[in-house]
Formats: structure tokens, C-alpha cells, sequence
């Protein structure tokens, strides 16, 4: 059992000089099993690191598009954690801090949809710098492309990822596949090359890479996540995954020295993936857990 409780006290020096190591990621396939049945769980966690005066909570998020229990763990994180800088997935750290403005914009949107909206929200009405912890597109394609992957895969992989992610959260709809395609590849039309790649190119380009016509009908094929031992996309996926995960590894360094307590808010695997650096930089959690627990003073500063 990896945590004989919800609390355990680590009791660790401090240390000035934080540092998480990027080379201690791995693909999420290797992490132990007993860390990823105890953070990939149904419902939402918070994990706290802390040695000296530097600290981390990283919210294990079960991904929503409105409230639910990842929302209200992360409210309960910044009433009862009160940390100093958020960090939020889906966003590149280069864009830097969200702005005042943001507030209003997701206000105006209908509130926060996203767990990364609702953590962006309640930083800035609490007066907080938030965060996009993520590398630039640039910096993924150069991923892929340094495993010898073409720009036109890397494309077709955000496509895939973006319909798995609509899959995961309830809004996934097959005949609109055209359409999603023609959004995310806009992204990337100055990167991929003179000659044009849509959505008809795509459809090529996955045949010839899996051995069967492209099916937006099949979610399984959607969900299935990063594996350097997996399928031609979940090659792709782990080559850019582990880039993503290294540079959060060099965020959270950064932003630690910066502001010594920052709560991050990932999808679950994150967390898994990022276990072995966060305990080499602070030790064994103190805390692990959905902070329904009353008031305690080993988590709460």
C-alpha cells in the first residue's frame, strides 16, 4: 500500500535550490502500477509535496466541461491551500501569466469550461499569476519531427488527440470530424509545408499509417493514449507527451523559485508520469487526497 492514510508527514529539510529533474519522466506505460492505481482514479485528487519552504499540489484532474468534483476540489484547494502561483494545462508557458481580462472572457463564455478555466478563474479573482505550463506547438512538432515524424503526423495526431478529448468529455460528435480537422490544422498551415494538407489528405495519410480507413464512429481508437510500444499514433503521442511532460518539469522548477507554492492542475496521467521528479526534488507527499477531510493543520498553512 503506497499510502497507509490520506496524511503522511515527511518531515524533510529544506532545500533552496528546488530543481525537478526532466529526466526522470517516463512514459506513463512505466510508471509503477501502484502510483497509477492510486492517482488514476474515477475521482479528483490532490497530491501535496513540500520540503522547506517550497511546495506543490497538483490536482490529479478528472477532465469536465462544467461543475463537477474536479471544480470543487480545486475550490477547496485554493481555500485551503492557498498557494501563491497556479499552473494550468493546455496552455504554452511562453504566452505567459493570464490576464486581468481573462476573468471577464470566461464570464462572458457562460463560466469556466474547463478545469484549466476554472483554476485560471479563481487565481485571478484571488490576485494570482496563472500559468499555461505547456511547450509551444513549436516546440512539440520539433519533438515529433527529431523522432523522424513528419509535420502532416504531427498535425494528424492533434486532430486525434483534440476528437479524444471531446470523446472523454461528452461533446464528441463523428460527423463533424471534417470540420474539427479543418480547426486544429489551421493552427499549424504556416509549419506543415507548401503543399496543402486536409482533411481528404488526412484520411490518406491514416490509412497508410494503421492499415485501415480512419473511423470517427470508433472512440476506443480515439482514447488510446501515448505508448512508445503502441500503435503508430500512440508512437507519435508519447514522442510529443514526454516533451510536454519534461518542460512541466521545468516549469514547476522555475516557478518555484519564483513564487514557492504553486498548485498545478493536469489531467491524472500527468501527475503519474510526473511521481519520480516531484519526489526527488520534495519527498514523499504529505498529503494525498480529495481535501473533504476537516480541518488539519499537517496540509494547511
Amino acid at each position: 500500500m503506497l499510502f497507509a492514510s490520506s496524511v503522511l508527514l515527511a518531515g524533510q529539510a529544506g532545500n533552496p535550490h528546488v530543481h525537478l529533474d526532466p529526466s526522470l519522466i517516463v512514459a506513463l506505460a512505466d510508471v509503477p502500477e501502484e502510483i497509477r492505481n492510486s492517482v488514476m482514479t474515477r475521482e479528483p485528487l490532490v497530491a501535496r509535496f513540500s520540503r522547506g519552504p517550497y511546495e506543490v499540489d497538483f490536482v490529479a484532474a478528472a477532465h469536465e466541461t462544467g461543475p463537477g468534483p474536479t471544480f470543487s476540489l480545486i475550490e477547496r484547494c485554493f481555500s485551503r491551500l492557498r498557494p501563491r502561483a497556479v499552473v494550468r494545462e493546455g496552455l504554452s508557458y511562453a504566452s505567459g501569466p493570464a490576464p486581468p481580462s481573462r476573468a471577464a472572457e470566461i464570464k462572458r463564455e457562460g463560466g469556466p469550461r474547463s478545469e484549466a478555466d476554472k483554476a485560471v478563474s479563481l487565481a485571478l479573482e484571488h490576485g494570482l499569476p496563472a500559468y499555461g505550463g505547456e511547450p509551444t506547438e513549436d516546440q512539440k512538432l520539433k519533438a515529433a519531427l527529431d523522432q523522424g515524424y513528419s509535420s502532416e503526423e504531427f498535425t494528424s495526431l492533434e486532430f486525434l488527440s483534440m476528437a479524444g478529448y471531446y470523446v472523454r468529455v461528452g461533446q464528441w460528435k463523428p460527423e463533424r470530424a471534417s470540420e474539427v480537422f479543418s480547426e486544429v490544422s489551421a493552427w499549424f498551415k504556416p509549419k506543415t509545408g507548401s503543399a496543402p494538407f486536409d482533411y481528404s489528405n488526412f484520411l490518406d495519410l491514416y490509412k497508410e499509417k494503421s492499415g485501415r480507413p480512419f473511423d470517427p464512429t470508433d472512440e476506443s481508437d480515439l482514447l488510446a493514449g501515448p505508448d512508445p510500444r503502441g500503435k503508430h499514433w500512440q508512437r507519435i503521442g508519447h514522442a510529443v507527451d514526454m516533451s510536454r511532460n519534461r518542460f512541466l518539469t521545468e516549469v514547476l522548477s522555475k516557478l518555484l523559485r519564483r513564487h514557492k507554492r504553486v498548485l498545478v492542475v493536469y489531467g491524472n496521467g500527468h501527475l503519474a508520469v510526473q511521481w519520480r521528479a516531484l519526489v526527488a526534488a520534495l519527498g514523499q507527499p504529505i498529503y494525498l487526497g480529495a481535501l473533504t477531510e476537516s480541518h488539519n493543520q499537517d496540509i494547511e498553512r
